[in-house]
């Protein structure tokens, strides 16, 4: 052995000789100067480890790593960017690479030779992995826990497991009072080039970025509390979130309007944030970046549109983020359940979907909705009407006034006269002292939702297309006219024109409907826009509390593209939230989705490992009818009746709950 190459071929001979000794229990009488590797091999034993996995697999691997990664390390990797990159640059440079774990010694990041982490890969070391006891044995990345201040080392077979054995492995243990930062980083170079130049090199490394720690971290914290201080004080209302999404920044501003405030601990996503931002992503990535005016709801609860100027953030000529400014425009709206209207949860941005028909439909509808004409909007059960008419609503230019939605189908045919155009004091028995204003002299100067056009009786067609020709409504028990100034948005999941051919249309009421048309599609016809989907109802039920954190594996999302989805959009919600609920990981494969989903799914198709019964999660088996009943009956059950808390929870208006209700049978 020479001064410069310090690995010998005929050492490892020895020590896996020796190993085996340990493994199979034989007593090891003359360790000669190896004692604390016996007792390193020993210990894995003890654990059960195998020392001859040939790979590391999913189950040694944190998948919710990239949650539980703490803020000072993801301020470590911006803060001291020049001096990271730099380190990471040299490793690569000597064929090295560098794993950086968390305090659950889990992976969040690797750098270094793209060669040596390609190869680290196949062996199953790569994101994720988690180098506990129980899984890698005692080994230098959990060892240098207990000697904090201390470079180690081990090398070839020193190493308890064979995956290791190419490598020379060195650790350091790493802390950070100020965050409570607790963690170590992790440096594998191949055996076949450890010389005593580049351990000196590695140790070196290791020992710096944890005097670098020490030393010029507090003094850079010192720093950011400035910067932070001087821009959380700003007179504009901002919110700072890196390219990723990770909610960084809101100042003080921002948090009195919205009653928001960026999580100093574990960034939040904007798209549970604040999912309305999310399309400001798109400007990160150098795309356009339309419909830069949305509706946001304040602290008060009352709704503003408010123009966004999007300012990118780079870094050494990088994206590194986006600084988002919001100024108020226009007037405010009321809030929800008053007189003037409902208070909007959709607008274009915030629907889901870039698949080529959805762009063409969302180009369209903001065509239609600056032309001011009424709109037909058609399409099945499910698919998204009523967030289609509260989006045209939104940018229109009647935009300022009142959104009223009416459930033709779910006001009794007695009572349609009265609740949508109103009465006078003393109209009949038990009116309401002082008359009431109906739907559309409360969506006067906006816009009212006709949904289930269809199913309105052919009585009140006649007064709806009054309406529409003369532009005054008459109050049941009144002789005034009252003067209206109203766009109709109607909604249908009908044939309309059929309906009018089988005489429960009128025709002229048709045409006076028909003058802009949007048509949506089923989910079957866009199916690539569920795994978007997907993703945004997990974000959604994860910020309600309904589940932890999950994703959908590639094989579970192609499975939920190949399926029909008669309920459309409603029914991939469904879905979502029973595979979420009932999932024990935070990886859904098919293989843990419930039983009977997984047969509707693939056609009562088999799998090799099932799933717990759904009788087991107390949901029933069977169509999506039978789902949805089920549902309802839970959620009526949970809010005792409650049906305003019902809707909430469903997304829907109550109009279109009462009508779900009665066909089930629940009212």
């Amino acid at each position: 052995m020479n001064l410069h190459q310090i690995y010998s071929p005929e050492r490892d001979i020895y020590l896996r000789e020796l190993k085996e000794r340990v493994i199979c229990g034989q007593p090891v009488a003359d360790s000669e100067g190896y004692s604390d590797f016996v007792s390193e091999w020993q210990r894995s034993v003890e654990h059960n480890v195998d020392c001859r996995l040939p790979a590391l697999g999913d189950e040694h691997r944190d998948f919710r790593v990239f949650e539980n990664v703490s803020t000072f390390t993801k301020f470590k990797l911006a803060l001291l960017d020049d001096f990271v990159i730099k380190k990471e640059d040299a490793l690569a440079e000597l064929d090295c690479a560098i794993f950086y774990l968390d305090n659950n010694l889990s992976t969040f990041r690797t750098a270094g030779s793209p060669q040596l982490l390609e190869e680290l890969k196949r062996k199953g070391l790569r994101h994720g992995t988690q180098f506990t006891v129980e899984n890698v044995g005692c080994f230098v990345a959990n060892l240098c826990w207990n000697k904090p201040g201390e470079s180690l080392c081990r090398v070839g077979e020193e190493n308890y497991l064979e995956i290791f054995a190419d490598y020379a492995c060195f650790a350091r243990y790493e802390e950070e009072d100020i965050r409570n930062f607790r963690g170590s980083n992790l440096i594998f170079a191949p055996k076949s080039k450890y010389t005593v130049f580049l351990k000196k090199q590695l140790i070196f490394f290791l020992d710096s970025n944890d005097m670098t720690m020490r030393v010029s971290y507090p003094f850079m914290e010192t720093r950011h509390k400035l910067l932070w201080s001087m821009m959380y004080t700003a007179g504009d209302i901002v919110i700072v979130m890196d390219k990723d999404g990770d909610v960084v920044f809101t100042n003080r501003n921002f948090e009195t309007e919205f009653n928001k405030r960026a999580n100093r601990g574990l960034f939040e996503n904007i798209r549970t944030f604040m999912p309305e931002l999310t399309f400001a992503l798109k400007y990160s990535e150098g795309r356009e970046v339309l419909g830069r005016e949305i509706l946001l709801a304040n602290a008060d609860g009352m709704s503003y549109f408010y123009s966004i100027h999007f300012e990118l953030v780079n870094i050494d000529n990088r994206a590194s983020g986006i600084k988002c400014t919001l100024v108020r425009a226009g007037k405010k709206k009321a809030p929800a359940g008053k007189a003037a209207g409902q208070t909007l949860r959709y607008s274009f941005d915030s629907i889901i979907g870039d698949s080529d028909c959805m762009k063409k439909l969302k180009e369209l509808g903001r065509d239609v909705a600056q032309a001011g004409s009424n709109v037909l909007i058609t399409g099945e059960s499910g698919t998204g009407k009523e967030l289609f008419a509260q989006s045209i609503h939104a940018a229109s230019k009647k935009s300022d006034g009142p959104f009223v939605p009416v459930n033709c189908a779910a006001i009794p045919s007695e009572l349609m006269n009265s609740e949508l155009f109103g009465y006078e004091n003393g109209a009949f028995t038990g009116a309401q002292k002082g008359g009431y204003a109906g739907k559309f002299e409360q969506a006067n100067n906006g816009t009212i939702f006709l949904d289930e056009i269809a199913e309105l009786p052919l009585s009140m067609q006649g007064a709806l297309l009054r309406i529409l020709e003369d532009g005054v409504v008459s109050r049941l028990g009144g002789s005034r006219y009252i003067p209206l100034d109203v766009r109709i948005v109607a909604a249908t999941n009908k044939d309309l024109w059929q309906c009018v051919q089988n005489g429960n249309f009128r025709a002229d009421l048709y045409f006076r409907l028909n003058i802009a048309k949007i048509v949506i599609p089923p989910l079957r016809d866009r199916t690539d826009d569920i795994p978007a989907l997907v993703e945004h109802m997990v974000s959604r039920l994860a910020a309600k509390g309904v589940c932890r954190p999950v994703s959908f594996t590639d094989e579970t999302t192609a499975l939920l593209c190949g399926y029909d989805w008669p309920g459309n959009v409603r029914e991939l919600r469904n879905i979502v939230e029973r595979c979420a609920v009932y999932a024990k990981q935070p990886l859904i494969s098919p293989a843990s989705i419930p039983t009977d989903v997984y047969d509707l799914l693939t056609g009562a198709g088999q799998r090799s490992e099932e799933p717990q019964p759904a009788a087991a999660n107390g949901l029933l088996a069977g169509s999506y009818r039978d789902l949805e009943g089920q549902k309802l009956r839970e959620l009526m059950m949970k809010y005792n009746g409650n049906k305003t808390k019902v809707a909430n929870e469903l997304s829907i208006s109550r109009g279109t709950l009462y009508k779900r209700l009665e066909e089930y049978g629940l009212i």
